[in-house]
């Protein structure tokens, strides 16, 4: 099915010992037992609520060095929605950056981003809140990895957006110069 292949690709689905078995991660158990798919919706549908609850949880319990070992396959999934053009992914993205942040985890976290700004970008607009939060979490980013040339060009960037919608003596401003004066 067209669900299966990105599914043994992140590893929720594995082929066992047997080739007529297949072992299956606990939360793709818990949907399977605990509802019938196709009354709650599609596969998609169910699985991403499910995801996304699983990642608030991890957000909250990061330091649980048990919890962390299912962050890469969230980090895949949020992905694999945002290229399927499903917002479901950067609502994961949303949940699990600040964990990758905590981590020390930045390319991931920059990469998830970059996809979350692109996806912000066509379905909110260059001047929706998501699409600007998510541009100054990009840029900080940015900034912390080195990169300050492209992070003072993006903070420039979520500056003017503000200034324009907010007007220049709205406290998302003063956040914005704040953010570009510690970088200059």
């Amino acid at each position: 099915s067209r669900m299966l292949a990105p599914l043994m690709e992140l590893r929720l689905f594995q082929p066992g010992n047997d080739d007529r078995i297949v072992r299956m991660h606990r939360l793709v158990q818990e949907l399977v037992k605990k509802r019938g798919i196709t009354e709650q919706g599609s596969l998609e549908e169910v699985f991403t609520a499910k995801i996304q609850g699983h990642a608030v949880l991890l957000a909250e319990n990061w330091l649980d060095h048990d919890a962390r070992w299912e962050l890469t396959a969230m980090v895949n999934y949020a992905l694999q929605l945002m290229n399927s053009e499903s917002e479901n992914g950067m609502l994961i993205a949303g949940i699990i950056s600040p964990v990758l942040q905590e981590l020390g985890r930045w390319a991931e976290k920059e990469r998830l981003l970059r996809k979350a700004v692109e996806q912000a970008e066509r379905f909110h607009g260059d001047k929706s809140d998501v699409f600007v939060s998510l541009l100054s979490n990009l840029a900080l980013v940015l900034r912390a990895a080195g990169q300050l040339r492209e992070a003072e060009r993006l903070m420039r960037k979520v500056l003017a957006i503000d200034e324009q919608v907010h007007g220049p003596d709205h406290e998302k401003v003063a956040v914005r110069l704040h953010n570009l004066g510690s970088l200059l």
